[in-house]
């Protein structure tokens, strides 16, 4: 059965200030539901590093820039779609070869931070 709690109902429960004292078990017992079906689903995901990284060809790509920088002494820019891997592909030469430097930029970083980072390298 679902049942539906609102965020003042758990607010309440969790202050001990519950107005239904009859109910006070039937909420607990719901809020261990929630917390075990939570639980349980976090440790039956999959997660980030369970997965092996794989060599595709947009990481091929992404691994010859980055030779490129690194060989020529030279700045290498990646860009591509959201979700074809140029991070975990970045990610993954940077560990291969600890002597790269890699900055990853968000849409949030400002120009002078970006060079700090840079300078900080």
């Amino acid at each position: 059965m679902l049942q539906i709690i609102s965020p003042s109902y758990i607010s309440q429960f969790r202050a001990k200030k519950f107005p239904i004292e009859s109910t006070l078990p039937e909420i607990a017992s719901a809020i261990e539901n929630f917390i075990n079906n939570e639980t349980n689903s976090f440790e039956q995901n999959v997660g980030k590093g369970t997965l092996k990284f794989a060599m595709t060809n947009a990481a091929r790509s992404i691994f010859k820039i980055a030779n490129y920088s690194m060989t020529e002494g030279k700045i290498g820019v990646i860009f591509g779609y959201p979700g074809c891997g140029k991070t975990i592909a970045a990610k993954h030469y940077n560990q291969k070869n600890p002597t790269s430097i890699m900055i990853e930029v968000t849409p949030l970083v400002t120009t002078r931070s970006l060079i700090e980072d840079i300078c900080r390298r």
